[in-house]
């Protein structure tokens, strides 16, 4: 399995517990729209050179994932939340690609996870 794509089962079972298989689903939506947005943000700053947008929407994809128990894909986004605020974002390609090709299927883990008994 992708590293990117593995999920902290305690910090997803906690947010399910809280939220409801129901709700959870469509917050899981909501994320997965918002993850898609922040990449598409991060490719057109990088793109433009901007260094901070880089950084404001590689901080948002870090949190949100982070919340969901997304570890491994939250703290890709952090390495590219700090080659932002250092203005390095020339050597971000590789790693935005990453998260790029793991989106989906993410979504799809997660989305699957809420059918699972904890």
């Amino acid at each position: 399995m992708d590293p990117l794509l593995e999920i902290d089962n305690q910090i997803f079972n906690e947010l399910k517990k809280d939220l409801g298989d129901d709700f959870l689903l469509g917050v899981l939506d909501v994320y997965h729209d918002d993850a898609r947005k922040q990449l598409k943000l991060l490719e057109s700053a990088l793109g433009q050179g901007d260094s901070t947008a880089f950084m404001e929407a590689a901080h948002l994809l870090k949190s949100t994932s982070l919340i969901f128990g997304a570890l491994a894909f939250g703290n890709l986004a952090r390495d590219l939340e700090l080659l932002g605020l250092a203005g390095n974002i020339a050597d971000s390609r590789e790693k935005l690609t990453q998260l790029q090709r793991a989106c989906d299927a993410l979504h799809h883990v997660l989305k699957d996870l809420c059918h699972v008994s904890s």
